[in-house]
């Protein structure tokens, strides 16, 4: 049965349900312990939009409340009582209760569920809504085109009639849910995701307060450090035309060489247009060279102007975001840009920092163009579109998070796919001071910043259980990065101990920690190679030197690439049993069983011919690309979810010493950053905060970090400052 609460009398003759009153209403739903809910609203912003009605049902009796006209409070014992509720994607819901000072204990996210049940999964392979969810589940078709019209037509009976079966169904799909949630061992997952979405949806609500006229001032000094990076690079590629226009071959020699269009370019008697900036061809013992005109990257002005005269002095004229235009000069350089493009599976030519460099040493300009990049990056990407993300109400910015990444991690920004939205990522903002300085506490608060010590160190010593790494954090003084120089270049540091290893040899300990951060993750000889631009022998060398030292390490990663391909999903953390599937695990399996000795016989003869494209042949490389990717993420996955599930737990519990406080609302939550959190607080009550944010911290990370404790450093200031 429906029952609509409203004091629209133009709705209150309908067949379509009854109107009752509050009091009524809350007699009919005081017997239900598993309670559908949901809320229809003007919008997404909580401070902006009007919360239109809220939804509170089971199967048998739905109640739709008409809060342009009903005091949602009137409900708020009813609904902070013990019941369940169960709400899709209740983050959204949760937020406009927030704003009625409404807080909901125990929460049933189905969202969140079917995001368990399918983590690993690319978007769009399973349907996640809840129109998904009632056909996968109840072979029930939910018509959800009333939603557009509720904004414009307000509360019609087709809305009250659709609001009530938004709840009706939820109790009985969450039943099903929660059967295959068990089957798949994810029953503590779920009730983990639960309590944090509560947390989460408070962060989205408190938001942050950014400083306007530092934010502006900060602009400014970027577009000015981006004006001197693009001018110093203009210089660099004039000054070396200057240096080398004596030897027009050095200067404009591109290599390329030409395959299919060999014979077009020895029969052709004029240069083709599709290459007019070619001054000639040559071949060269079968490889074709192109020369190309010196002034494709340097112009010189011969005819001078009628009033500022002439200027003769070589001027680049290269457009730096343009990598058709960058790349020839970079390759003139030395530079190699080829890379693998994971979307097409061929190979490409980069010019993206992560290429660059590792090869700084072929030329100084990298170190410039780098420069350049990173300024580039930090124009447009943190710039106007902050301050248009401000709110009019709150002064503040309200951002969105992802609460459930393939490791369990969160992440920040996006668009919203209704409104086309783009909300600012406040997770990856740079670490510089002038940046994070723009963000401020309110006047009468104070800011407090803490993260852990080490986190992602101190977890993969727990993980795997190094004795090596174990030792350092125990009995040493913890510097990994030193350690791992040690380990890596056991020749070139001989003699010298781990502790002075950052003193008398700090550039070997930088390159540790690109050994470190490569391997550690899943990487081998080839990444080390990559990383350091060095010969791939070299880089062999250096990871099996490596492994050698870090025994426990290696063990850990054998039995993660054995264990996924077993298994089919990754288990991020045995604590709350988190996992990841292998989407396509079960086709990898079926592709494996093909692989007999009569198989890898025409493998090899259709290889030798150069038949590439045969189904055969393919469908090695697919496997053992899907099977590296797997077995990568398996070593990865596992300990970034445990970093994750120490940043969640400690939200969680200081949600809840807050809540219990009575200091919600008082105390908010601006930032969070993976292992870092940012909490904005009365200046009389600061020090406490500071102090129970730490405890909280540790308290989370003694669950999961058992043999190295994790730690917590923290700063209380009027902005954010840690760095």
């Amino acid at each position: 049965m429906r029952y609509f609460v409203s004091n629209q009398n133009s709705l209150f003759n309908s067949d379509n349900y009854k109107v009752i009153s509050v009091e009524e209403s809350l007699k009919i739903l005081e017997p239900m312990r598993i309670v559908g809910l949901d809320t229809e609203t003007e919008g997404f912003d909580v401070y902006t939009k009007k919360l239109l009605s809220v939804q509170i049902g089971d199967y048998e009796n739905q109640v739709m409340i008409d809060c342009t006209t009903i005091d949602i409070r009137l409900y708020k014992d009813y609904l902070e009582s013990d019941r369940i509720f169960i709400l899709w994607n209740a983050k959204f819901d949760l937020k406009f209760f927030y704003h009625q000072r409404i807080l909901i204990n125990n929460v049933f996210d189905g969202y969140l569920a079917e995001k368990l049940l399918w983590l690993g999964y690319p978007p769009g392979m399973h349907g996640m809504g809840l129109k998904d969810a009632a056909m996968n589940y109840l072979n029930i078709v939910m018509d959800k085109t009333v939603r557009g019209k509720i904004i414009n037509v307000g509360l019609t009976d087709e809305v009250v009639v659709y609001g009530c079966n938004d709840v009706k169904y939820l109790p009985d799909i969450r039943k099903l849910q929660l059967i295959k949630l068990e089957k798949a061992d994810l029953l503590e997952a779920i009730r983990f995701e639960n309590e944090f979405v509560k947390v989460l949806a408070y962060i989205e609500y408190c938001g942050v307060k950014l400083d306007v006229d530092k934010w502006k001032a900060k602009m400014a000094k970027d577009k000015e450090r981006l004006l001197k990076a693009e001018k110093e690079l203009n210089d660099w590629v004039a000054e070396y035309y200057v240096k080398n226009k004596g030897s027009k071959e050095y200067w404009v020699k591109k290599y390329l060489k030409i395959q299919d269009r060999m014979k077009e370019y020895e029969e052709v008697s004029t240069i083709p247009n599709e290459a007019s900036n070619v001054d000639r061809i040559v071949n060269d013992g079968g490889v074709y060279y192109i020369y190309e005109v010196p002034y494709k990257f340097v112009s010189i002005n011969l005819q001078g102007d009628l009033f500022s005269g002439f200027d003769t002095t070589p001027k680049c004229n290269i457009n730096w975001n343009s990598a058709k235009q960058v790349i020839p000069l970079f390759e003139l350089l030395g530079f190699n840009l080829k890379t693998f493009d994971k979307e097409t599976g061929k190979s490409k030519k980069s010019i993206d920092a992560k290429i660059i460099e590792p090869q700084k040493s072929i030329s100084p300009i990298a170190q410039v163009y780098l420069n350049y990049r990173a300024n580039q990056k930090v124009v447009s990407t943190y710039g106007e579109n902050f301050l248009k993300q401000i709110n009019p109400i709150t002064g503040r910015i309200h951002t969105q998070f992802n609460q459930l990444m393939d490791t369990a991690r969160l992440s920040c920004g996006g668009k919203n796919r209704q409104t086309g939205e783009e909300y600012v990522n406040l997770q990856n903002l740079p670490k510089d001071a002038e940046t994070r300085a723009c963000f401020v506490s309110e006047p009468g608060n104070l800011w407090i910043s803490a993260d852990y010590k080490s986190q992602e160190s101190v977890i993969i010593a727990n993980v795997t259980q190094d004795p090596a790494m174990i030792d350092i954090f125990l009995n040493g003084d913890g510097d990994i990065h030193s350690l791992a120089a040690k380990m890596a270049f056991p020749k070139e540091l001989e003699g010298i101990e781990v502790k002075d290893v950052k003193a008398k040899a700090h550039d070997y300990r930088d390159k540790g920690k690109k050994v470190e951060f490569g391997i550690n993750y899943g990487g081998d000889g080839n990444t080390i190679a990559q990383n350091l631009a060095l010969t791939k022998k070299e880089g062999e060398r250096i990871y099996e030197d490596y492994m050698k030292g870090f025994i426990g390490l290696k063990l850990y990663q054998d039995f993660c690439r054995k264990d996924v391909m077993e298994k089919g999903y990754i288990l991020l953390n045995p604590v709350t049993r988190h996992k990841a599937y292998i989407y396509d695990y079960a086709e990898l399996i079926k592709t494996a069983s093909t692989f007999t000795q009569e198989f890898w016989q025409q493998y090899r003869e259709l290889k030798a011919m150069g038949d590439t494209d045969n189904s055969t042949v393919y469908s090695v490389k697919k496997y053992f690309k899907r099977k590296a990717a797997s077995e990568k993420q398996s070593i990865n996955y596992r300990i970034q979810g445990t970093g994750a599930m120490c940043f969640k737990l400690f939200s969680i519990k200081l949600f809840n010493s807050l809540k219990k406080a009575n200091l919600l609302f008082t105390v908010k939550y601006c930032i969070p950053v993976h292992d870092e959190a940012n909490l904005e607080a009365p200046a009389e009550i600061a020090d406490k905060i500071a102090k129970l944010l730490v405890t909280c911290m540790k308290k989370a990370g003694d669950v999961f970090c058992t043999t190295v404790k994790l730690d917590a450093d923290v700063v209380v200031s009027d902005h954010w400052i840690h760095e």
